[in-house]
């Protein structure tokens, strides 16, 4: 048996149940009894209707067309749920689906957790809020074309055989924690500004040194797996992106287990973050390599004055330019140590070759960030 509600207005809370044909309308309120002696609704039409809220139980399909629904609440026992060309304020469910399919729609919260779901379609639609919490099964999850435009919170999810197509988060807030993304296609997605994931940030001051470790070793897996998701399908781009954020956590895992035996990682993480953003900044190691140069070749010609060269407020064009030539000379980490008959050979030298070959590798790096993570 088909229920089909055409061109109507709603303004109170609308149930279906378990339930027999027979109806009561009136301006006010549409209601369908509950009675499980008789035959129940096999599936449910609305379309070109406005509802104020409206509660799905119990039944076969349910097919939504064209409609303004404020509230939508989906309990047990729907096994399709098709929306299409709809605005709908919020839409939440914990029941268990064979198939969700929604096309063309403006939802401002969709909240769907704690069930197994065989198939979900969302396509061309717009969301405010997106949260997928707690969806065990492997379901084939396809999102295509759609934009979510404050938040996408994904939560003790499987999204193992997901396809995320054409999707823009560029102006919304990515909400990961403990979800799978291994095996995920992701094309043509519109990243966060600087691929930035958060997990229960606005808390992370009232968590003890243990919950904030296991929070964090949370988010570096998520942005490991969506790393490893890019580089697989030959995005370096985006997978440098998330190799920047995963190691900016593993460097706040680092500070808090320092006490730990972690000093090694300490300075190894910490240099690599200061001197070069862990390989994608050009400049700051180049910046670095002149600085320190400046400072350790005025050194070595403080403490080997037979160079004759010094830093003067009257200077002396021909000293200023022996002195580029020093310095260009000596930036390179395999120089001679034997300068115009003047042995530089000396602890000063020692610091020269070592800090210049750190910087220069970092800016090599830095140079070849695009070719792979």
């Amino acid at each position: 048996m088909e229920l089909l509600l055409d061109n109507c207005t709603v303004p109170n809370p609308f149930l279906i149940t378990k339930a027999q044909t027979s109806t009561v309308k009136n301006s006010n309120l549409l209601k369908i009894e509950y009675d499980e002696k008789k035959e129940k609704i096999g599936s449910i039409a609305i379309q070109n209707s406005e509802i104020e809220e409206l509660h799905l139980k119990s039944m076969f399909n349910a097919k939504i067309d064209n409609s303004k629904i404020k509230d939508l609440l989906i309990y047990d026992g729907i096994s399709a749920l098709s929306i299409f060309n709809s605005e709908i304020n919020e839409l939440y469910s914990e029941a268990e689906f064979d198939f969700v399919t929604i096309h063309s729609c403006e939802v401002k919260i969709f909240n769907i957790g704690y069930i197994q779901i065989k198939r979900v379609d969302i396509s061309d639609s717009i969301f405010d809020l997106l949260t997928l919490s707690h969806i065990t099964y492997k379901l084939p999850l396809e999102i295509t074309n759609t934009e979510v435009r404050k938040e996408f919170n994904i939560s003790g999810s499987s999204l193992e055989s997901a396809r995320l197509l054409s999707l823009s988060l560029t102006s919304c807030k990515f909400v990961v924690d403990n979800t799978v993304f291994l095996n995920c296609s992701c094309l043509n997605i519109k990243w966060p500004a600087g691929f930035k994931i958060y997990e229960n940030e606005d808390t992370v001051g009232e968590l003890n040194r243990v919950d904030r470790i296991n929070m964090y070793e949370s988010l570096r897996e998520s942005y490991r797996q969506l790393k490893f998701i890019m580089k697989q399908q030959a995005d370096n781009v985006s997978a440098l992106g998330f190799f920047r954020n995963e190691m900016n956590i593993y460097w706040e895992i680092v500070k808090l287990k320092r006490a730990e035996g972690f000093i090694e990682d300490y300075i190894i993480v910490g240099t690599n973050k200061l001197f070069s953003d862990f390989g994608r900044s050009l400049i700051r190691p180049a910046i670095w390599l002149v600085s320190v140069h400046i400072v350790l070749i005025n050194f070595l010609f403080y403490y080997h004055p037979e160079i004759n060269i010094s830093a003067s407020l009257n200077p002396d064009w021909k000293a200023t330019f022996l002195g580029f030539r020093y310095f260009f000379y000596l930036i390179n980490p395999i120089h001679s140590p034997d300068v115009g008959g003047i042995n530089l050979m000396g602890f000063i030298d020692f610091l020269m070759r070592f800090s210049s070959g750190l910087f220069i590798y970092y800016i090599i790096r830095a140079s070849r960030k695009y070719g792979g993570v």
